[in-house]
């Protein structure tokens, strides 16, 4: 606001372009399990409310720079409310007050996820791959919703501090030793991202029930599917999960070995 009344139009735009990062790669990413159907009512209510305003606001504050593409946006999202037909009749937002620690505690939390995914990726070793522990080190200790974050971003079983009396943070520690029971972690982690491509491909809707198989001819493949066959079915809404059956689809391959998929809508 302060920008624009000086007509510092780049200055203006920068925190915008920064909020709808922020609000695509960081909030509706992680909130995907809250909007779904399955999600608790109040919980998914919470989230869908959150992003509508937050859109709303992101309409506003793009309306003198994009005319109408904010119009078009807030008029979409304000249909059948009680608000004003154009979002250029709509109040310029006001700021409200502002939680500086839950920001600074967020940047900190960002920077670690950061690092140690670029840990991972001079490692060479995927997302999906579980590790054992992240170890972050600051003057303080983040809470524990905070940590739960890294742990989920990088994929880590356990995130540890250590106290440093430093300005800067230190880089993290990322255990990337891979543990045989990490490892067929791992492997159920890509059988699942397999699985949901081939209900994607059969036209299944999000919410369709399966009779899932799963045919290999790997001892370590099968072993993963073994291990982990709740969440498996969990996570791909099958009630049945076979691991004999005919291979009459296009494998995939899973840790180089040939993994036949079938998905029948229940």
């Amino acid at each position: 606001t302060e920008a624009a009344d000086e007509y510092q139009l780049a200055r203006a735009l920068r925190p915008l372009r920064e909020l709808v990062d922020d609000l695509s790669n960081w909030y509706v990413r992680r909130s995907r399990r809250r909007f779904s159907r399955h999600a608790e009512a109040a919980d998914r209510e919470a989230a869908f409310s959150t992003l509508h305003y937050a859109l709303c606001r992101i309409a506003q504050l793009l309306a003198p720079w994009s005319p109408f593409v904010a119009d078009k946006l807030w008029r979409g999202l304000t249909d059948g409310m009680d608000e004003v037909p154009s979002v250029h009749l709509s109040d310029w937002p006001k700021t409200g007050l502002v939680d500086k620690n839950i920001l600074a505690a967020m940047v900190w939390t960002r920077a670690v996820v950061t690092d140690g995914l670029a840990i991972r990726s001079e490692h060479k070793i995927k997302v999906r791959q579980p590790l054992n522990k992240l170890t972050y080190s600051l003057s303080s200790r983040l809470s524990d919703q905070y940590e739960q974050i890294i742990a989920d971003e990088v994929n880590v079983k356990e995130v540890e501090w250590r106290k440093v009396d430093l300005e800067t943070p230190l880089k993290p520690v990322l255990d990337t030793e891979i543990t045989p029971e990490l490892r067929a972690e791992g492997l159920m982690r890509d059988i699942v991202r397999h699985i949901q491509n081939a209900r994607k491909e059969s036209g299944l809707q999000p919410d369709d029930h399966v009779a899932l198989a799963l045919v290999t001819d790997s001892q370590e493949v099968a072993a993963a599917i073994a291990a982990h066959i709740d969440i498996i079915k969990a996570e791909t809404l099958a009630d049945e999960l076979a691991t004999d059956g005919p291979r009459d689809s296009v494998p995939v391959k899973v840790a180089g070995a040939e993994l036949y998929i079938g998905v029948i809508k229940r």
